[in-house]
């Protein structure tokens, strides 16, 4: 397995099983504000609390809010 702990000058590191779990780039808006409200980074969030989020999301566009 590979460990990579510093990324390249302007870069970022996110797990393989972010994006597994349904992390995509460019953030949402919510994804970023929920981010800056508790002061945390993406690595930070664990697989539940993503999909929390990313239901939290679809939740909103079928009611649309």
């Amino acid at each position: 397995m590979d460990i990579v702990d510093n990324p390249l000058p302007g870069g970022i590191i996110v797990y393989l099983e972010a994006f597994e779990s349904g992390l995509r780039f460019p953030l949402s808006k919510i994804v970023t504000k929920i981010l800056q409200m508790y002061d945390s980074a993406v690595a930070q969030l664990v697989p539940n609390v993503r999909a929390s989020i990313l239901l939290l999301i679809a939740t909103c566009k079928l009611k649309r809010l």
